[in-house]
């Protein structure tokens, strides 16, 4: 344990992230999904603020891994409950989460992400941080289409979420959704006025998104309402 944290230490360090031992381990705990040891830390002097090991704050991991329990009591204890960070989705780190209502949404936990906009009262239409330190990544809507969680998509667009907003790509929600074959999702959208025409900045239609990925019954879904499908994108490439 001494040698892990040892390394996170000078990980941390290397990265511009000063957090020290006893955050180090609330991380780890809230993760373990310890609620007894999250409180030991925090009792013992930890920073509920502090980014950690995964350069995103406790609340960001309670709300991944679904545990209420836990993100309450952070925020009882002055966490920030629209905390923001990078938190890695998988190991080959090939996508995050930039914000703790984009890791409710996207994981599909549904009462987080009532508890973060009814009682915490976090805009729908947050922004995640994204590498840069800007604030242009997706909204909690483009990630619940993404993964296909229907009942967090129906209870964002419920709450007015804006279903054609862009993120740093120009694309939405809909186009997230075609990208992964997501038929109910992207037919929640479109029943909820999304705009099939628009394009991201690279000129690239939903329907075009839908078509790399080989999704017949989507792309038939989208067709009449693409505008101009064989236009194509800056690459040329068209449905």
């Amino acid at each position: 344990m001494r040698r892990l944290l040892a390394a996170a230490t000078l990980f941390l360090a290397a990265t511009g992230i000063h957090a020290g031992e006893l955050e180090i381990e609330l991380g780890q705990a809230v993760k373990a999904g310890d609620l007894a040891e999250v409180r030991s830390l925090v009792e013992r002097g930890a920073d509920v603020n502090e980014r950690h090991l995964y350069s995103a704050p406790p609340v960001m991991v309670a709300s991944r891994q679904g545990r209420l329990d836990i993100l309450e009591y952070l925020v009882s204890n002055g966490a920030d409950s629209n905390g923001k960070g990078i938190l890695w989705v998988d190991e080959r780190q090939q996508g995050f989460y930039g914000n703790t209502l984009g890791a409710a949404a996207g994981e599909g936990h549904l009462p987080i992400v009532k508890y973060l906009v009814e009682s915490e009262g976090i805009d729908v239409n947050d922004r995640e941080i994204v590498q840069d330190g800007t604030e242009t990544g997706w909204t909690a809507l483009m990630w619940a289409a993404f993964n296909d969680r229907t009942g967090v998509v129906d209870y964002l667009l419920a709450r007015k979420a804006d279903v054609n907003s862009r993120d740093g790509f120009g694309k939405t929600a809909l186009h997230y959704a075609a990208q992964k074959g997501q038929y109910e999702a992207a037919g929640l959208l479109l029943q909820h006025g999304a705009d099939a025409a628009i394009r991201d900045s690279e000129g690239t239609l939903p329907l075009h998104d839908a078509a790399g990925g080989g999704n017949a019954p989507l792309c038939e879904l989208l067709l009449d309402l693409a505008g101009d499908p064989n236009a194509g994108n800056r690459d040329g490439l068209g449905s």
